[in-house]
């Protein structure tokens, strides 16, 4: 078996331990969202809603509220939300976010378009889309990795019209390589690492059998 071979083997085997571990964490369903589904992606969105629905939060789950430290209007969003989605746990969903974060830094760099397509609202992944587009106009080569996770914070949790926000404040450290078409570093250093912190907001429909969330914003 060539080198060739044995790298695009290895890639493949990456791809799918990815894809199946978000699948776990973040959700079970993946592919391409409605665009008119998602179009009021930006509207304004509020903890104020009344649910209807009297049932109780297990105890557990506002364990978890507290381990993440949420501030006092977090944690009565969270309550609301487990009441209508007792299967909801934060605990889970920042493990699964943090797997997110590490995929889409990748597959932006690897120029992965269905799973970035599959993650973000399609207004965010048209402007991915573009930059992918010129860097493959240019010859121009991407490498990026997440060396470590330093903080992964629940800033904000919101509420309207039984759809969720859960925004994600992540601190890590990084390298990146961009390389030009003969394939000399034109940005980044071997040797050089940064620590970045990105912000990132998931939305689902709470009650949607669909348990996949939505990058609809993506903030340094």
């Amino acid at each position: 078996m060539d080198s060739e071979m044995l790298e695009v083997l290895i890639w493949a085997f990456i791809a799918v331990v990815m894809v199946y571990t978000l699948y776990s964490t973040l959700g079970k369903k993946q592919g391409f969202r409605d665009p008119d589904k998602w179009a009021s992606a930006n509207k304004r969105f509020t903890a104020q809603e009344s649910f209807g629905d009297d049932q109780s939060v297990i105890p557990e789950k506002l364990e978890d509220a507290e381990s993440l430290k949420l501030s006092k209007s977090n944690h009565a969003v969270y309550e609301k939300i487990c009441r209508l989605d007792p299967n909801f746990s934060l605990d889970r969903f920042i493990k699964g976010a943090e797997v997110a974060f590490s995929m889409i830094l990748e597959s932006f760099a690897l120029e992965d378009k269905d799973t970035l397509r599959a993650i973000f609202s399609p207004e965010i992944y048209e402007e991915l889309e573009k930059d992918i587009d010129e860097r493959q106009n240019a010859g121009e080569r991407l490498q990026t990795k997440v060396l470590k996770i330093h903080k992964m914070e629940i800033t904000k949790l919101e509420f309207d019209n039984e759809r969720c926000r859960i925004t994600v404040e992540i601190e890590s450290e990084q390298y990146h390589l961009m390389f030009n078409a003969k394939g000399d570093i034109i940005e980044g250093s071997e040797n050089q690492t940064e620590t970045i912190r990105d912000r990132l907001t998931f939305e689902r429909e709470v009650r949607n059998p669909d348990p996949n969330w939505t990058v609809v914003r993506m903030e340094k």
